[in-house]
């Protein structure tokens, strides 16, 4: 058998978005998945795709894409249009990796769900931040009751935006007059919860049920400032941070911090009825409910394929998510 899985059939992928959703070509070649079709608008992006992928099709117009004899879509368009692109791929027979966000509004989160049911295909969400070494080992620990019950967590998103709020994907600088087109300018980070919510999710199995939060009024460089839908049609606080407070489904809370600003930041910090954990600058648990508790520093690795998946972006996740994904449409075992 070739590959990783127990069999020699072969899954072939489209890859709609060819900016962000190249980077899955390698990964996907150790996964029993073939690259056959990619669609892009920016033209630009083709001359990469085409090298890891002379014998492809490309296009810019989508019809003709998903009208290509293939089996399974990675979303990786722009991040508002993720929704309506996933059903419109599930529609024509394929199953779908979407990039997150998801969906934009309760509306298009049914429509979603109901088309992955009337269709019967595989859908995921490529969230990745879960699937780093640190995050699945911390998800071991959990569920085999080394922290009891979580109590209380900080998770963090914060990624500096400003640059490709005035570029083009190819890098050059926005000419002189146009509107920033990104939607890193003009979102609001609670839309983009996943890569700071998500991790907590998967290593607790817990899920949220309840979320406060407060508007924020100081706004970054490199985003739209708007003065109120009827004011100029731009909704204020576009592109600030965005914190919240989760309950969730133990009762437990969260700190979620979203928002695109002058320094990246992804600080993790868990505590449990049990023990404890951060993970930067250094990965360390804390053992024992006592101001003194007991520190062990922790260089984590991963359980199996951990060769393959230190290779991919993102600390691995961009692999795990394609592995599960890949699994699902052939074994039939859901992904987590």
């Amino acid at each position: 058998m070739s590959g990783i899985f127990d069999t020699e059939q072969r899954i072939r992928l489209g890859i709609w978005g060819l900016g962000r959703g190249s980077s899955f070509i390698k990964a996907a070649k150790e996964l029993n998945i073939d690259v056959v079709a990619g669609c892009d608008f920016h033209e630009d992006t083709w001359k990469h795709f085409l090298a890891c992928c002379p014998d492809a099709f490309v296009t810019r117009d989508e019809d003709d894409f998903l009208a290509r004899n293939f089996d399974a879509v990675l979303v990786a368009t722009y991040c508002p249009d993720h929704a309506k692109h996933a059903i419109k791929a599930l529609r024509a027979g394929k199953h779908v990796l979407s990039e997150v966000t998801a969906f934009f509004t309760p509306a298009q989160g049914v429509e979603l769900v109901e088309a992955v049911e009337a269709t019967g295909k595989v859908y995921n969400l490529a969230e990745n931040y879960p699937f780093t070494k640190e995050n699945m080992y911390l998800a071991k620990l959990y569920r085999e009751g080394f922290f009891g019950e979580m109590t209380y967590a900080e998770y963090e998103y914060v990624h500096g935006g400003a640059n490709p709020c005035v570029c083009y994907p190819n890098g050059q600088p926005l000419v002189p007059g146009n509107q920033l087109h990104h939607w890193r300018g003009w979102l609001n980070y609670h839309y983009y919860c996943t890569h700071s919510l998500g991790p907590v999710m998967i290593i607790t199995g817990l899920r949220p049920e309840k979320v406060v939060a407060f508007p924020q009024d100081v706004l970054n460089i490199g985003t739209v400032h708007g003065k109120g839908r009827k004011i100029d049609g731009i909704l204020p606080n576009l592109g600030a941070f965005a914190p919240s407070l989760i309950h969730m489904s133990n009762g437990g809370i969260v700190r979620n911090l979203m928002g695109g600003t002058t320094a990246d930041s992804h600080n993790q910090r868990l505590f449990g009825t049990k023990a404890a954990a951060e993970l930067y600058p250094r990965f360390n648990l804390k053992v024992g409910a006592t101001g003194s508790a007991h520190l062990i520093s922790i260089d984590a690795k991963w359980e199996a394929l951990g060769e393959l998946a230190a290779k991919a972006g993102h600390g691995g996740g961009d692999f795990w998510e394609l592995y599960y994904f890949a699994r699902q449409i052939l074994t039939g075992e859901k992904a987590p």
